[in-house]
């Protein structure tokens, strides 16, 4: 590669970029004008809002029945003014605003006696009226109901010294509450659920329409072809452009950040000097920050830039028009939103796991340093995993644009019209058809059928298995008039296909259970809710008929259906957009997706793995049908007690318990039947001319 080349590309991109209003406007006018405007507006308006309440007069009608005492009490506060008004229409004389609060005594047959209640030692019943919704009259009830408590504790003070009683006889525990976390800690927790947010929420914002515009804009317009025409490689060409990116993502990162950090230190000095009612509990001098943890948070940001503009780059890449890459890249800022939003939940902390969390980790770290609790191993392990993302989604960029196919695609979408008359024959849907086809189940899966399960599990599967993923896959592809029978994979394989899916299915079922096992042990414990909605599965005693429909619900059903959706629709869809280790990844992926709880994500993946490089491989849906049947089937056995979960290597516990996790020795045996199984298929079971 010609470096000076790939400085001229970022140069003239970087230029560009710069003359478009819209872009000077997201990177400039923004960070530098539009945030500072609105909270210090919204500063001065709070400052403005407190001073102003501090000033009023607390207006309070008395009704009737009020001791003197209770009025003398209420005169000692200068901000505090007995009016007269009809206290029988309080509602209508708060909203007319001609008093603030109205003070009753409690309902009671005798009024009278509320003059000498206090006198004699008595309770007093009082009733304020306010209108919270009101910010003069929310204001002064709590004016008022501090004095009265303020007064009230005054006399219970008095009663006991005039009774000759300590007060420590009916204060039993005097309970302290004493802050260990240093003032520096408790700022950066409360602004580390905020700010690592914002900090990857710029950079995202920063490299979008860069990332947009330089792939997705340029063939629009049809600049890319007079590009490629140049004397220049595409990896000079994907190198200059990446740089323009994330030297666009960082100027807009950093100039946010700058103006932000400014305006928020400039507005909690505001706050600080207007009260502590309008500042709350944030020390300002407790916001301090060292060079040294701004360099760190600046060391993480430039790898974090990288990821997130390589893998908007290459989304939008995929795209033919401006629109188009939008509409790709917006589910993917969502994306990088949501890890993001693990530092503000409770007990998520930098260890273990979570170091290699990609932009989680990031987030947690940016957490731990505004906390002063991040230690030089987390921040070694955060930069590097970061740093191998980046690097990884770099090469998929590069990847992507040696591709003519995606450079230069001219795949028209889907008829305006929808008519079915308007779709071309074919004889594999296309990727983004076979997307559609997983957002449309994965949509009415949510919506329906777990509405459906939660009324009835069993019954519930079936209909989302027979009325759901089925119709949906085989619906689309008829309707855009798609070949089922080679989409679908519907061609029967050689024989040994189905011996070594079943060898690998035997093998796996060991294997995953392992996996599932160590997870809810180490990482992700099984959720309660899970388990319990699980139950109709374990329910004992069970009759022949009720084996067998919870079999068909559950084994039979998944194993025709998801394949179908998955191992069909989806797997040959992404075989046309990309290379075949591509395409089982991100099929086993979705897969994985589809099944929701966070504690079944991985193993399922990883099943998915194996199932779908087993329809690949033979060319065939069939074996993948069969080793998800056995998959399921074995464990709808074992959990009914058909099987006994000792054949397969588990230890029963005192009391008929079997405990998780297998010897050493089933292990490895259920390894060698699992490669047995994949040796099987990849020589003696593949019909896919690829492979050959």
């Amino acid at each position: 590669m010609n470096l000076r080349t790939i400085r001229t590309i970022a140069f003239k991109e970087l230029l560009e970029t710069l003359r478009d209003k819209r872009t000077l406007m997201a990177m400039i006018g923004i960070p530098l004008i539009l945030y500072p405007l609105i909270l210090l507006v919204g500063t001065q308006a709070i400052v403005y809002r407190q001073g102003k309440t501090d000033r009023e007069t607390s207006r309070v009608v008395l009704a009737q029945g009020v001791p003197a005492q209770v009025v003398a009490w209420l005169g000692e506060d200068e901000k505090i003014e007995v009016v007269q008004g009809d206290e029988t229409a309080a509602a209508q004389g708060l909203a007319d605003k001609t008093f603030d609060v109205v003070l009753r005594p409690g309902d009671t047959e005798d009024r009278d006696t509320h003059a000498t209640v206090l006198e004699d030692g008595g309770t007093l019943p009082l009733t304020l009226e306010f209108d919270s919704t009101i910010p003069r009259s929310a204001a002064a009830r709590g004016r008022i109901a501090l004095r009265l408590h303020d007064a009230a504790d005054a006399l219970v003070s008095k009663r006991l010294n005039d009774a000759g009683v300590p007060p420590a006889l009916i204060q039993p525990l005097d309970l302290q509450r004493s802050d260990l976390a240093p003032p520096k800690k408790r700022a950066g927790n409360l602004l580390g659920n905020a700010l690592p947010m914002l900090m990857i929420m710029m950079l995202g914002l920063g490299a979008f329409y860069p990332a947009v515009d330089l792939t997705a804009g340029e063939k629009e317009r049809g600049t890319f072809e007079t590009l490629l025409a140049t004397p220049t490689s595409r990896r000079e060409i994907v190198w200059g452009k990446f740089f323009a990116v994330v030297g666009m993502s960082l100027a807009t990162g950093l100039l946010n950040l700058g103006s932000m950090a400014i305006t928020l230190w400039f507005q909690l000095k505001q706050l600080t000097a207007a009260g502590p009612q309008a500042a709350g509990a944030v020390d300002l001098a407790a916001l301090s920050i060292t060079p040294l943890e701004v360099g760190l948070i600046l060391l993480i940001l430039v790898p974090l830039a990288v990821l997130i503009s390589a893998a908007m780059m290459s989304l939008a890449l995929m795209a033919r028009e401006f629109k188009e890459a939008s509409n790709y890249i917006s589910p993917f800022f969502l994306a990088i939103m949501l890890p993001a939003l693990l530092v503000s939940v409770a007990g998520v902390e930098l260890t273990g796991a979570t170091v290699f969390a990609p932009i989680a980790n990031a987030a947690l770290l940016f957490k731990g340093l505004l906390m002063d609790t991040a230690t030089g191993v987390q921040v070694f392990g955060v930069f590097m995993s970061t740093a191998c993302y980046a690097l990884l989604a770099l090469q998929v960029a590069v990847w992507m644009f040696s591709r003519e196919d995606v450079v230069l695609a001219e795949e028209k979408g889907l008829p305006l019209t929808l008519k079915r008359s308007q779709f071309v024959p074919r004889d594999r849907p296309t990727a983004g058809i076979s997307i559609a086809a997983f957002a449309i189940a994965l949509l009415l899966f949510f919506y329906v059928g777990t509405w459906a399960q939660a009324r009835e599990l069993i019954s519930g599967l079936v209909i989302t298995q027979w009325g759901i993923l089925l119709p949906v896959a085989v619906g689309l592809l008829w309707f855009v008039r798609v070949d089922l029978v080679t989409a679908l994979r519907l061609r029967l394989p050689r024989p040994m296909a189905f011996v070594g899916a079943a060898m690998m299915a035997l093998g796996s079922v060991v294997l995953v259970q392992q996996l599932t096992f160590w997870m809810s042990e180490y990482l992700i414990e099984t959720p309660e809710a899970f388990s319990q909605g699980m139950t109709p599965l374990l329910a004992h005693p069970g009759s022949i008929p009720t084996l067998l429909w919870i079999f068909f619900a559950v084994a039979v059903s998944p194993a025709i259906c998801e394949e179908v959706l998955f191992r069909g629709a989806i797997l040959s869809g992404l075989e046309s957009k990309l290379k075949p280790l591509a395409a089982i990844t991100v099929t086993a992926v979705l897969f994985g997706l589809f099944h929701i709880y966070l504690h079944r994500v991985p193993p399922t993946t990883l099943l998915g793995l194996a199932i779908t490089w087993v329809a690949w491989r033979s060319g065939s849906l069939w074996p993948a049908v069969l080793y998800h049947l056995i998959n399921n089937g074995l464990a709808v056995l074992v959990v009914r007690e058909v099987i006994p979960a000792t054949w397969f290597g588990q230890k029963e516990l005192p009391g008929g318990a079997v405990e998780l996790g297998y010897p050493l020795g089933w292990l490895a045996m259920a390894l060698v039947l699992f490669v047995a199984g994949i040796t099987a298929v990849q020589t003696l079971g593949s019909r896919n001319p690829e492979n050959r």
